[in-house]
C-alpha cells in the first residue's frame, strides 16, 4: 500500500516592494521585517521599516498590510510533514 503524506510550509512576510507611477517612469519604496532580541529576556520582536530613497522610518503592520504590493518576499519559518 501507498502512504500518502501531506507537507505544510508556514511563511513569515519579510520584505514589500510597492511601485506608483507608469510602465515606463516611477518610484519605488519598500518595507521590511526587522528583527531585535531583548538582551534581557531574549525575546524577538519585529517591527517594519519603511524605505523610500534616504529616507527610513519605522512603519506599522496596518500600513505595511495596506500597501499596494508589487513583490512581496517571505522567509520560510517551518516545514511540516504529517502523515
Amino acid at each position: 500500500s501507498m502512504i500518502q503524506s501531506e507537507c505544510r510550509s508556514l511563511y513569515d512576510l519579510q520584505g514589500v516592494v510597492c511601485h506608483s507611477g507608469s510602465l515606463n517612469q516611477g518610484h519605488y519604496i519598500g518595507y521590511v521585517a526587522d528583527y531585535q532580541v531583548n538582551a534581557v529576556t531574549g525575546e524577538l520582536k519585529q517591527q517594519w521599516l519603511r524605505c523610500d530613497d534616504e529616507e527610513v522610518r519605522i512603519a506599522s503592520e496596518q500600513e505595511v498590510l495596506e500597501a499596494e504590493a508589487y513583490i512581496l518576499f517571505y522567509v520560510q519559518k517551518s516545514y511540516i510533514k504529517s502523515k
